[in-house]
């Protein structure tokens, strides 16, 4: 294959300058060795092609003897597969063939951008192609969230239980106030002072039969009352 003018080839997520001799990612140089990176080169000026170990052998080792070539080759091999996180059982670049060689399988197409040429054409101020890159990624979050926070508002919305409405029923009929009730233990009675206060109050106690039964008055004295309560079986009031 051919080389743009630029020298630069994309591979998935990956680009080759052939100028500078440098494998980056996102625009972002990932680190590998001179040697690897002149393996790599070779490969990826012939994509879909075997490379014999004999061809790798005479553009990079030239007069090397094949002990080191062999030691070598197969050390380039694997940091190749570890800069582009590739599997030599299931390669997406390099893909071994027995007693062949290697072919480079990804396809390989010219790069659209000079990513450091343009870093340092565009001057102060300037977004590389990889600034959109970033800026797209924080709007995915931004409206991630979003979506999480309406969804969470519309949880909440559907656990509310309308407030139930309240029925009020009059137990007395008194022109006047009904001060300081307080219920017998098993609910059927409710005792009271009948008067404009229910604390220190010299008015008097009255109970009824709920719901619909008269009220009785129990006392008939002058003392202060406060604090009324029956005793356990209900049979008394005390205040």
């Amino acid at each position: 294959m051919s080389r743009n003018n630029d020298g630069y080839l994309r591979f998935g997520d990956y680009e080759f300058d052939s100028h500078s001799g440098k494998l980056l990612r996102d625009g972002r140089p990932i680190k590998i060795q001179p040697q690897p990176l002149r393996v790599l080169a070779v490969l990826v000026e012939h994509p879909g092609e075997i490379v014999s170990r004999e061809q790798l052998h005479g553009r990079i080792w030239g007069e090397a003897t094949y002990v080191e070539f062999d030691q070598g080759l197969n050390y380039c091999i694997r940091q190749i597969r570890v800069a582009l996180h590739d599997e030599a059982s299931k390669p997406a670049y390099v893909e071994t063939l027995p007693k062949q060689g290697y072919r480079f399988i990804a396809p390989v197409i010219p790069a659209r951008y000079d990513v450091e040429a343009s870093r340092d054409s565009a001057g102060p101020g300037s977004e590389s192609p990889a600034v959109p890159r970033r800026r797209f990624g924080w709007y995915v979050a931004a409206a991630a969230c979003v979506a999480l926070a309406l969804a969470a508002v519309a949880f909440e919305a559907s656990l509310r239980v309308p407030p139930t409405r309240l029925k009020f029923t009059q137990l007395t009929d008194f022109t006047d106030s009904a001060q300081a009730p307080v219920l017998s233990p098993d609910g059927r009675m409710v005792a009271f002072i009948r008067g404009s206060t229910g604390f220190l109050s010299a008015d008097q106690v009255y109970v009824k039969m709920l719901p619909d039964g008269e009220a009785q008055r129990l006392t008939d004295d002058p003392r202060l009352k406060y604090g009324l309560a029956f005793s356990p079986d209900g049979s008394r009031i005390a205040y």
